[in-house]
C-alpha cells in the first residue's frame, strides 16, 4: 500500500545508527509524517473520485445516454465505412511510406555482429521438388527461402543475423509487404511471435522462411505433391518437431503477388490434417483457408449468465434458442436480486433454466464462481446477457476448442452491432494496461489478424469457454477483482499454469457490452491487478506486432500516435 512507511522507517533508524543529530533527525521524522499524511490523502481522494464516477457511471440516465451515443456512433460509423474507404486506405499507404522512412535510416554494420552465419538465398515456384532439394545442398549455415517475384528488403540479412546473435534459431520469419504496379511498397503483413495456432494460415509464415540448414534436411526438405505451396508444406511440416521458431520483428520482404496459389496451399493443409489425424476439416476463411476443429465428443456445456434485467436476459435466452446448434446444453443463470426481480422470476418460472440467486455488489467473480456449483457440465460457458449469437455454430466451434488437452480458455470473435470489432482477444500493455486490439475498427487497421483464429494472451469473460477440471484447478475467477480483470487474471493464470488461451474467430456474437455491469475500473483493482500482473505487462505481448501503437486500440502504426 502506497501508506506503508516501512522503508522510510529504516532510512531514519540508519541515519540514527550513524550519528546524524536529534535536530536533523527529528525534522526528517517530520518530514515523512508529512509525506505518509499526504499520501494517505491522495489515496482516499482516489477512493471517493472512483465512488463518484462508479455511481455516476452506473446510474439510469447515463446508461441512456450512452445507448444514444451508441446508436448515432454505429450508424456514423456505417456511413464513414462506405464513403470513407477508397480516402482511409489511401491514407494508410500514406501512413506507411512515412513509416518505412524511419525505418531504413537504420545503419547497419558487420562489426556489430560477434556471429557471422552464411546465407544462400533460393528462390521456391514450380520447379521439381528434386532439382530445388539439390539447390539446397549447397555449403551454408542458413537456407532463405522466398517465392517468385519476391524481393528481400536491403536490410533482411542483416536482421536476421541481428536475431542470431540472442539464440541459434532454427526457422525464422518476419514481416511482410507487398510491391504495386509502379514498384511501392503497401500492405504491410505484420505478425506475432510463434503461434501455433497461426501455423495453418499460409499468411503466417509468408512467402519468405529462413531454415537452418540441419533442420532443412532433418525433415526431409521439399517432397512431392506440394509443387504451388512447397514453402507452406515446408513450414507445416516444421512444426511436427521442436524445432525453435523466432519471429524478426522487421520488414524482410515484398511480394508482387498477393497471394500463393490458393488451391495449392488447401491441398497441402488437407495433407498436413489428415497426416497429424487432427480432428478437423479445412474450409475457407479471409486469409484462404484455415481448418476448423471438429467436436471429439458432445459434453454437456453448462452456459452460466449474470443478469439482473429481465429484458436483456429474455433476449439473450431467446437469440441462444434460436443460434444454437449444439443440443446437449443447460443454462445456469444467477439471479443478481435488484429491481428487476418479480419480472426476472416470472421469466425464470417459464424457463428450462436452472436459477441460483446473487444477493449484494455486482460481483462478476463471485457471480460466476456461485454459477459454476450448481452448473452439471463438464464444460462451462461464461456469457453476458447482453451477448447475442450470430452463427449457429457458435457453441460448437468452442467447444471443439476447448476440448484439446493442451488448451485452457477460448474465447469468440464479438462484434458491435453496427458490425464493428468489440473483441477479438485481449493485448497486455494496451492501453496502460490491458486493452481490445481493433476495437472499433472494420478492418483491424494494421493488424490483419483480428479475425483469424490464434493464440492470444487472454480473451473477454462476456464469452468464454473453459473445462470444468481446469476452472477448479484455477480456482476460478479470483474474488479480488470483482468488477474488471477478473477474465484477463483467469487468462494469465492458465498460461502460467501451461494452458493455451484460443480465440476462435468462427464462434461469432454480437455484444452490447456494459449493458450490465457497472463501468469504470476501481483504483484498488488496478492496483492489485499492476501487482500481480506488472511484469508481464511491462514487457511486449507475444501476440502483438512491436510496430503497432500502445495508447490506442485501432491498431495504427507506433510512431504515428
Amino acid at each position: 500500500m502506497l501508506n506503508d512507511d516501512t522503508a522510510l522507517q529504516r532510512a531514519l533508524e540508519i541515519l540514527r545508527e550513524n550519528g546524524a543529530s536529534e535536530a536533523k533527525t527529528a525534522g526528517w521524522e517530520q518530514d515523512r509524517a508529512e509525506i505518509v499524511r499526504r499520501l494517505d490523502r491522495l489515496v482516499a481522494n482516489q477512493k471517493e473520485m472512483d465512488a463518484r464516477l462508479w455511481t455516476l457511471e452506473d446510474s439510469r440516465v447515463f446508461r441512456i445516454l450512452q445507448y444514444i451515443g451508441k446508436a448515432s456512433g454505429s450508424i456514423k460509423a456505417r456511413a464513414e465505412r462506405l464513403v470513407n474507404a477508397a480516402a482511409a486506405a489511401r491514407e494508410k499507404q500514406r501512413v506507411y511510406q512515412l513509416w518505412l522512412e524511419t525505418q531504413q535510416s537504420r545503419e547497419t554494420s558487420l562489426s556489430e555482429l560477434s556471429y557471422r552465419p552464411r546465407f544462400k538465398i533460393l528462390t521456391v515456384g514450380d520447379k521439381p521438388v528434386a532439382e530445388l532439394n539439390r539447390a539446397a545442398q549447397a555449403v551454408a549455415d542458413y537456407l532463405v527461402f522466398l517465392t517468385p517475384k519476391s524481393c528481400v528488403t536491403p536490410n533482411a540479412l542483416f536482421d536476421i543475423a541481428a536475431e542470431l546473435q540472442h539464440d541459434r534459431f532454427d526457422v525464422l520469419y518476419g514481416d511482410e509487404d507487398h510491391l504495386s504496379a509502379s514498384g511501392a511498397r503497401e500492405d504491410p503483413i505484420f505478425k506475432p511471435e510463434w503461434s501455433r495456432e497461426l501455423i495453418c494460415s499460409p499468411l503466417y509464415m509468408g512467402r519468405f522462411l529462413v531454415v537452418s540448414t540441419f533442420a532443412f534436411q532433418a525433415v526431409g526438405g521439399f517432397r512431392e505433391g506440394s509443387e504451388g505451396a512447397s514453402l507452406f508444406d515446408l513450414a507445416l511440416r516444421l512444426t511436427t518437431q521442436p524445432w525453435r521458431f523466432h519471429r524478426v520483428p522487421r520488414v524482410l520482404m515484398s511480394a508482387a503477388e498477393r497471394c500463393n496459389d490458393p488451391q495449392s496451399a488447401r491441398r497441402v493443409l488437407e495433407r498436413f490434417v489428415a497426416e497429424q489425424n487432427l480432428a478437423a476439416a479445412v474450409e475457407p476463411s479471409g486469409n484462404g483457408f484455415t481448418i476448423r476443429r471438429k467436436l471429439e465428443s458432445s459434453p454437456l456445456v453448462s452456459i452460466v449468465i449474470c443478469s439482473r434485467r429481465a429484458a436483456l436476459l429474455k433476449q439473450c435466452l431467446e437469440a441462444i434458442e434460436r443460434r444454437t446448434a449444439y443440443p446437449h446444453r443447460e443454462t445456469v443463470v444467477v439471479e443478481h436480486v435488484a429491481e428487476d426481480k418479480k419480472k426476472l422470476d416470472r421469466l425464470l418460472s417459464g424457463s428450462s433454466c436452472t436459477s441460483v440467486p446473487y444477493h449484494g455488489r455486482f460481483d462478476f467473480a463471485a457471480m460466476n464462481n456461485l454459477g459454476v456449483t450448481v452448473a452439471k457440465g463438464d464444460t462451462i460457458v461464461f456469457l453476458n446477457d447482453d451477448v447475442r449469437p450470430l452463427c449457429s455454430s457458435w457453441l460448437e466451434a468452442m467447444v471443439a476448442q476447448v476440448q484439446r488437452p493442451e488448451v485452457g480458455v477460448v474465447g469468440a470473435l464479438l462484434r458491435y452491432p453496427s458490425g464493428a470489432i468489440q473483441h477479438a482477444g485481449i493485448t497486455l500493455g494496451l492501453m496502460g494496461a490491458v486493452g481490445h486490439p481493433g476495437r472499433g475498427t472494420f478492418d483491424g487497421g494494421f493488424w490483419p489478424w483480428t479475425t483469424v483464429t490464434r493464440n492470444v494472451s487472454a480473451a473477454t469473460g462476456a464469452c468464454i469457454a473453459i473445462r470444468r477440471e481446469v476452472f477448479e484447478e484455477l480456482g476460478g475467477f479470483n474474488p479480488l477483482f470483482p468488477v474488471n480483470y477478473n477474465d484477463v487474471d483467469l487468462c494469465l493464470r492458465a498460461r502460467e499454469a501451461c494452458y493455451e488461451v484460443i480465440l476462435e474467430a468462427s464462434a461469432r456474437l454480437c455484444h452490447l457490452e456494459s449493458a450490465t455491469r457497472p463501468l469504470g475500473v476501481a483504483w484498488e483493482e488496478r492496483e492489485l491487478f499492476a501487482d500481480r500482473w506488472g511484469a508481464q505487462i511491462a514487457r511486449r505481448d507475444p501476440y502483438y506486432s512491436p510496430h503497432l501503437t500502445v495508447s490506442r486500440e485501432d491498431c495504427s502504426l507506433a510512431s504515428f500516435t
